[in-house]
This record gives C-alpha cells, sequence and structure tokens, in this order.
C-alpha cells in the first residue's frame, strides 16, 4: 500500500489565504479539503452610483433617489462608508477512483460577512423629511449600497465520471 500527501499554502495581501491539501489513502481512495479566506472591496459601482426614478409604492408614485454611501444626505440617515466583504470557506470531500468510474463527494461552507447591498426604498416620513431639509431636489424616498449582513452557504455535492 502507497500512501501519498500534499499540502499547498498560498498568501496573497489583496485577496486572502488559502490553505489546501489532499491525503491519497489508496491509489482508489483520497481525501481532500481546504480553508481559505478573503475579501472583496467595495467596486466602484457601489461606491459612486447615483439614480434618480419614479416607482409606484401602493400606486402612489415617489421619486425615490439611490443615493453614494458617502453622501451627505445618507450620512444624515445613519449610513456609513461600505467596508470589504470578507470570507471564510471551509471544504472537505473524497474520490473514490474504480476502474473508468470516478466518484467524488464533497461539502462546503462559506461565511461572508459585511456582505454589500442595496437598500430596499426608504420612504419613512422622517427619512423624507431629512431628504427635503438636505437635498437641492425634490425626493421621496432614497436607497444606497450598505453593509447589511452576513451569509453562511453550505453545500454538499456530489458526482460521477465514467469512461466507456
Amino acid at each position: 500500500m502507497l500512501a501519498s500527501f500534499a499540502l499547498r499554502g498560498e498568501h496573497d495581501a489583496d485577496f486572502g489565504n488559502s490553505l489546501a491539501g489532499r491525503y491519497d489513502v489508496t491509489k482508489a481512495f483520497a481525501l481532500r479539503g481546504a480553508l481559505q479566506n478573503g475579501l472583496r472591496a467595495p467596486s466602484p459601482r457601489q461606491q459612486h452610483f447615483t439614480s434618480t426614478s419614479t416607482n409606484f409604492i401602493s400606486g402612489m408614485p415617489f421619486e425615490i433617489s439611490t443615493f453614494r454611501p458617502s453622501d451627505a444626505v445618507v450620512i444624515a440617515l445613519g449610513a456609513r462608508p461600505l467596508e470589504a466583504e470578507k470570507s471564510v470557506n471551509l471544504s472537505f470531500g473524497a474520490v473514490l477512483r474504480l476502474d473508468t468510474v470516478s466518484i467524488t463527494v464533497d461539502a462546503y461552507k462559506i461565511d461572508i460577512k459585511n456582505r454589500i447591498v442595496l437598500s430596499e426604498n426608504l420612504t419613512a416620513a422622517n427619512v423624507r423629511d431629512t431628504l427635503r431639509r438636505s437635498a437641492t431636489a425634490r425626493h421621496d424616498g432614497c436607497a444606497r449600497h450598505t453593509n447589511t449582513y452576513q451569509q453562511v452557504t453550505r453545500l454538499f455535492a456530489r458526482d460521477c465520471h465514467g469512461v466507456w
């Protein structure tokens, strides 16, 4: 019986770190896994996008403006500068090779913190009052990109390949 082991690590100051390993228990069976962390900076669109459109809410027209996260209007409503999304990925799997068939089973868990999304349309009375006091144009509501929540993804995958 011959067993082999491989381990690879990477470090990138801009994107994160990675550690991956594989252990060939036998010629027909292997275990593999990886641990990674990373980040994604806010895109230029998320940092600088602005627009105004008419949205109909309960049949009534509302002028909704999307403001930059750094705009004084949304800062007055509690906006903070966007932070980079940060993630931690963990995966584990097994490979079984039988003559012309290869079967793989993998499990993944991905945690993302500071997920950047476009907010809902904010149209409450206090929002409209703040907009009317701060903005040069008439606005009935606003939206903005924000770091709002954490996301956890779990995935179980299996695959079978064969050569005929």
